[in-house]
């Protein structure tokens, strides 16, 4: 799927790789990784999504995006409270 990539996303898949944890700065919290990995997997799903329906091979892509901060609304919350849940909601 990397080569149907545009431009900006492929840049910033080359410079993340380029990435390495010897880098290093400060210690990130536990938390905060959770909620940039739902951020970023819920995107990637977005993503995943266009590229099917592209090819004919999926439906329905109104992606999360711009919503991904619901991922740092979930942290708040106990797994027992409710929540009403919008279809823009995959960071949460």
């Amino acid at each position: 799927m990397a080569s149907d990539l545009d431009p900006l996303e492929q840049h910033l898949v080359t410079a993340l790789r380029a990435l390495s944890a010897e880098d290093g700065g400060p210690p990130v919290p536990a938390e905060a990784e959770a909620a940039w990995r739902a951020q970023t997997a819920s995107r990637a799903i977005d993503h995943a999504a266009r590229w099917l329906q592209e090819r004919r091979r999926g439906f329905y892509t109104i992606g999360s995006a711009g919503h991904e901060s619901n991922a740092y609304v979930a942290l708040g919350l106990r797994r027992s409270d409710p929540a009403l849940l919008h279809y823009r909601s995959g960071g949460f």
